[in-house]
This record gives structure tokens, sequence and C-alpha cells, in this order.
């Protein structure tokens, strides 16, 4: 049995309305000059997922474990995809050193860095202290895993188009105590000879998961996959190139002793119905070659026909493709069961994110 975290809860100081979405005070914005505190000295434990800075696109993730902040993310959005967005933060990491996974500057406690101006992520995460030595135990677990990593539980290596990056922080959020989740963005920053121009293409994605297994300390457990939006125009009538490709990770993924769960791929809005006939072809040969071969499929697509039919789809889609943040949220929970179903890890301790 594990032991209930209890959070203790902060005032948020000079802007009442600067409250994470998830309801537990542990992120605070002072908005005199901008600068986000991520965490109190003096918490404990705790995981932010999507806190959203008030009154700008820019969102935060964080966790703090053993008293200790392991890992921050923050990403910034500018739908002009032209504009690089400056966030100032206070250093959260105490004395440890950092690494990050692009430049930022400096100044005293006082961090400031441009982000890239579409959907750019910032990821810092806490060094260990032998790290960049000869052991192999620190190697591992910076290659291996994230920062925010607790020993002894299966890792998930999760990759995909924009859809996965919008479930992404929840994702971890759900599973933050039970599964190690490594995004293809964590990886990127951790193995830099594997970044992909976009890993929404399978061609790119499969590449940056052949380079990532080179290095001997890159092991998941499970491979988690999604993509097929961005290969509609050139596979609409190549279903079985299309299989090909959904064979081609599982034969990587059994090469290297991991399962594979793919992901189905979600369903443009209703009224695009001439491309959902195509995203269905996909699915549905996706999931007779994962079948063939024994993995897991993560019926993502279903799960947002059903929220369609529940919510309709005005509620459900920001722009036809992509998902409103409530809807990534049920993202990230739906995968999050179904990784905790096949990995035996269901989790008996109470969530410390309150859900919205």
């Amino acid at each position: 049995m594990k032991k209930v975290i209890i959070l203790p809860l902060l005032l948020l100081f000079g802007f009442v309305g600067a409250q994470p979405q998830n309801n537990e005070k542990l992120v605070f914005v002072n908005p005199v000059d901008g600068v986000i505190h991520f965490f109190p000295e003096n918490q404990k434990e705790a995981k932010v997922s999507r806190f959203q800075f008030p009154g700008k696109k820019v969102w935060m993730d964080a966790t703090r474990i053993d008293g200790k902040t392991q890992q921050i993310r923050i990403t910034a959005y500018d739908v002009s995809r032209k504009v690089r967005t400056l966030v100032k933060f206070k250093y959260p990491f105490g004395d440890a050193s950092v690494t990050w996974n692009m430049e930022v500057d400096r100044d005293g406690d006082i961090v400031s860095v441009l982000i890239n101006p579409w959907n750019g992520t910032l990821i810092g995460e806490r060094m260990d202290a032998n790290e960049g030595g000869a052991s192999s135990e620190a190697l591992g677990k910076k290659l291996g895993v994230t920062g925010t990593v607790l020993s002894g539980l299966p890792l998930v290596y999760s990759s995909g188009n924009s859809i996965s990056l919008g479930y992404w922080p929840y994702l971890e959020g759900e599973l933050w105590r039970d599964v190690n989740v490594y995004y293809q963005r964590e990886l990127w920053k951790d193995i830099p000879e594997t970044r992909s121009p976009n890993n929404g293409h399978a061609d790119n994605a499969y590449s940056s998961l052949e380079r990532a297994y080179k290095n001997e300390n890159f092991q998941p457990d499970y491979i988690l996959i999604n993509f097929g939006l961005h290969m509609i125009n050139g596979f609409q009538d190549n279903l079985e190139g299309y299989g090909d490709w959904v064979q081609k990770f599982i034969d990587l993924a059994k090469v290297h002793n991991a399962k594979l769960i793919w992901v189905t791929t979600t369903p443009y809005a209703l009224y695009r119905d001439d491309k959902n006939v195509t995203v269905q072809k996909f699915n549905e040969t996706a999931i007779r070659v994962v079948n063939e071969n024994n993995m897991y499929v993560a019926d993502l697509y279903t799960c947002i026909i059903d929220l369609v039919k529940e919510r309709n789809e005005w509620n459900v889609y920001e722009d036809g493709v992509h998902f409103r943040e409530e809807i990534k949220v049920k993202q990230g929970e739906f995968l999050a069961q179904y990784i905790l179903k096949i990995t035996g890890k269901p989790s008996d301790e109470k969530d410390p994110i309150q859900k919205k």
C-alpha cells in the first residue's frame, strides 16, 4: 500500500486569478515582473500539469520529489509561428546543475529564455551528481528515462504527431507514480542526434527510434506510437504501404524486447468525413497488423467519437483536427488507464492532481 500524499496549499501572491488549472496552488506568478515561481522551498512532493500563465499562451509542467525539483517544462505558442516568446522564471533547482534543451540566460536566480514560436518547449532537468562521468548508472538515468524517474517502474517511450504533443503533459501527470513516460522531445534533448523534423511522419518517427536504440541505455519496456494524420494525403490509396510501416515499428520493438502500444489515429471533425473515410481505413489496417503480432491497441479514435457524441464536435475540436484543452485531458486519462491495465501497475494512491 502506497502512502497517501497530502500536499499543502499555498496562497498565490499578488494575483488572485493566477491559479493552476489543476487547482493545486503549487505554481505562483508575480504579475508585476512576470516571473514564474514553480515551488516553494518546503514543498516535498508535487506534480504540476499544464498550468497556463494568466493571459498568455504559455503553459508549465513540473515535478518535485523528495524536496527536489526534478524537471520543469515551459511551452509557448504563437499562432503566427513567427514571434519567439520571452519567458522568465526563478531557478527552481537550488544548488543543482541542470541540462537544458535550448539556450537560456541566467542572472542570479532569474532565468530568461526565448521559446520557439510554435509549440516550442523548454525542458530543464536536474543533473545527477556524477553525470558526465563514467557511471553507466548515471547515463542510464539520463538516456533511458526523464528526471522524474522512480526506480523499478515500467518505461513507456511515447512518439507521434501533434495530437501526442497535446496529451503528453496529462499522460505524464496521470502516470507519474506508476509508469515513467519518456516523450520524444525529452529524447531529443538527451540524445540530440535522434531529433527529427516531424515525428508525425512514420519515416521520421522510425528513424528517430532507430537512432535512439544505438545508445545501449535506451531500453523502454513499451513503445507508444501515434501517427497517421500526416500520412493521409500520401497513403490514402496505399493501405498496404501504411500497414508495412506499422509492421516495421512492431518488428523494431520485438528486436529490442519491447512491447508496442499502437494508438489509433484520431478523427477529423465530422464535417471532414472525406478525410475520416481514410482515417477509418488506416485504423482498420493498423489494428489488423497489431493483432496479428499480439501487440496492443489503444483506441483513441473511438474515445474521441464517444466524446463527440457526448459533447458535440464544437466542444471537442479546436480547429477541426486538434482538440480543446479539456479533451487533451481526457485523452491523457484514457491512455493512462489503458497503460495501467497492460503494465499491471494500477495505483492505489490518491492522485495529487485535481482534475478539472
